[in-house]
């Protein structure tokens, strides 16, 4: 449970935006709900949205930022039992440029993890095929932010050229575009602040004449993390000083998993088989991981995971009469 807001640091309301944002009430009774949007140029009005209990609210992002490229969205919770989804979809008329989920942040940090940057591995690595990538930051206090942004590879550490020293205003979305970078591999990005930000990756991919997107969103240091991928072949990275980690697994094929990774700053490892109970102990203080699900045919259907535990509910109080109060003493 955090502290009644969830984040979103994606997303779109520029002409080709598809995107949608849904907040669900699971509760049994209304929830009131203000969402906050952010632009490269400051905040914009927040909305008010009374939700009706057990129901869902579909709101348009367009209508909340009509003509913003680059978006922040805070979700606030002021009353009852909120959970909130953002899907980006882009189109051109009835060409699709890509769309996912982009993974809601429960508060800002000074150090942020972006584990889990997909490549074009394998197969997807060819002349046809390109792929790019841009940081979005945002800061949600009232001071600038200055960062200094690391990128962690197989091929180890850098500071990309002009990102030792970046200044960020306070309230107002940046977007860099991140050259040399590496293509042909699965990547983290460490981003070191003075002031608590929040973060992700925006990855455009071309295949041939097909668009897709995906984001990567922060990930948290683990102690344990399951998930069921329903026959998918992941792509697992992890980052930390000192990457000691167990996984075990049952494959497609009814045979079970088991694989020890150990290093230091950045591990990426992909299954042999198609996995559906997954299951991942972290044996040292500081590491954190993601998923990377890349298609097995095709060229559609890029995503990444944080493994964060759990999804926030997010909760708010207003106050509730008992029957004491009705009660003669």
């Amino acid at each position: 449970m955090s502290n009644g807001q969830q984040w979103f640091i994606g997303g779109s309301g520029a002409v080709t935006s598809k995107s949608l944002l849904f907040i669900i009430n699971s509760g049994f009774s209304d929830s009131n709900v203000t969402v906050e949007v952010f632009t490269p140029n400051g905040p914009i009005e927040e909305r008010n949205f009374l939700i009706s209990q057990n129901s869902t609210k579909k709101i348009s992002v367009d209508t909340l930022a009509p003509g913003e490229e680059e978006i922040a969205i805070a979700v606030n919770t002021k009353s009852g039992r909120v959970s909130s989804f953002l899907f980006d979809e882009r189109k051109r008329g009835l060409k699709s440029l890509g769309a996912d989920f982009v993974s809601a942040i429960a508060a800002p940090s000074k150090q942020v993890r972006l584990v889990s940057i997909p490549g074009l591995v394998r197969s997807l690595n060819s002349n046809n095929n390109s792929i790019s990538h841009s940081l979005r930051l945002f800061v949600p206090g009232k001071i600038d932010a200055n960062i200094e942004v690391t990128i962690n590879s197989d091929d180890g550490n850098f500071v990309p050229e002009g990102l030792s020293e970046v200044k960020a205003s306070s309230q107002k979305v940046l977007s860099i575009p991140l050259s040399n970078t590496p293509s042909n591999q699965p990547f983290s990005l460490f981003i070191d602040s003075d002031q608590p930000v929040l973060a992700s990756i925006l990855s455009n991919f071309t295949f041939g004449r097909s668009n897709e997107i995906t984001w990567t969103a922060a990930s948290d240091p683990i102690k344990s993390w399951s998930a069921n991928l329903t026959g998918s072949r992941p792509i697992l990275t992890f980052t930390g000083d000192k990457i000691d980690v167990l996984i075990k697994a049952n494959g497609i094929n009814g045979r079970k998993v088991e694989k020890k990774i150990t290093g230091k700053d950045f591990i990426s490892w992909q299954s042999p088989v198609g996995l559906n109970r997954l299951q991942i102990f972290a044996n040292n203080e500081g590491i954190s991981g993601g998923v990377i699900l890349l298609p097995l045919t095709g060229n559609i259907g890029i995503s990444t995971i944080p493994m964060n535990n759990g999804a926030n509910l997010e909760i708010a109080y207003e106050p509730i009469s008992d029957v004491s109060v009705i009660t003669r003493r």
